[in-house]
């Protein structure tokens, strides 16, 4: 299997894996030979999620900016109040 060394990394003799082990010590030499792995990097995730994303900030962020200014627009207009008695019938 890809990523699964078949011979040891010190003398170069076949070492042989049980199902579940990360780690085997070879037969011949002793030394303790492990999975060629790499750690799990979130980075490909996040460069994903950013191109994802980005579009999405940038069309909120556009809204986000026409709100406030419709709001000033609203809050710099006098709105006439118009107070309503609601104890009378």
């Amino acid at each position: 299997m890809k990523g699964i060394p078949t011979k040891c990394s010190r003398c170069g003799a076949p070492i042989n894996w049980k199902r579940s082990a990360s780690s085997v010590s070879c037969e011949f030499c002793g030394h303790l030979n492990t999975l060629n792995t790499k750690p799990f990097s979130l980075t490909p995730i996040s460069r994903q999620l950013e191109k994802t994303f980005d579009p999405v900030k940038r069309v909120l962020a556009k809204n986000l900016q026409t709100l406030v200014q419709k709001q000033n627009v609203l809050s710099n207009k006098q709105v006439p109040w118009k107070i309503i008695d609601i104890t009378t019938n």
